[in-house]
């Protein structure tokens, strides 16, 4: 294979290389959360809020600010058995509780505190809430348009430099398919 072949590949692979397109990472998020308890039901965001629900995606870590506003006795919990979480509420304090997900963590899993909420675990019923853990979305499949398009380019390009050079080739009566042969 001469150079000229040799430099028209190589251009060829590494154009076609740059061309394939990479999938971007995902990157795990900190999802900061307000959890009020308040006349014995949970609050996500405010106190006054009807949500008992926190979404996040897999990998990611829910940065809990747990705040009472009752003076309740028993005191209240928060309880989160998927994650290995149960803590005590002082009355009328504030704590911090962080989770973080991963990928069997995916569904939707019940929060609750102790005293104020009935049944077992996962259907208690009173003081509860949900975290529902969502999995990572797949990549939608590229649109392939871009990558044939540069294809094509490239090798319109390729083949337009071969022709320019077996016509320079001949031009010059240099070697070539039906150029003048050296004795």
């Amino acid at each position: 294979m001469t150079g000229s072949r040799v430099f028209v590949v190589l251009v060829l692979i590494v154009a076609l290389a740059a061309l394939i397109p990479v999938a971007p990472r995902v990157q795990a998020a900190d999802v900061n959360v307000d959890l009020h308890a308040q006349n014995f039901l949970w609050h996500v965001g405010t106190n006054t809020s009807t949500s008992t629900t926190i979404t996040v995606t897999q990998g990611d870590t829910i940065r809990l600010r747990i705040v009472d506003h009752d003076s309740a006795v028993p005191s209240h919990t928060f309880a989160a058995p998927q994650f290995g979480v149960d803590q005590t509420l002082p009355a009328l304090q504030t704590i911090f509780v962080n989770i973080t997900t991963d990928a069997s963590d995916v569904g939707t899993w019940q929060f609750y505190c102790t005293p104020h909420s009935t049944g077992t675990y996962p259907s208690r019923a009173g003081m509860v809430g949900s975290i529902v853990v969502q999995s990572i979305a797949p990549l939608a499949p590229a649109d392939n348009t871009l990558l044939y398009a540069g294809i094509g380019i490239v090798i319109v390009v390729a083949v337009i430099a071969a022709l320019a050079m077996r016509m320079r080739r001949k031009k010059s009566g240099g070697p070539g398919p039906g150029g003048p042969q050296q004795p």
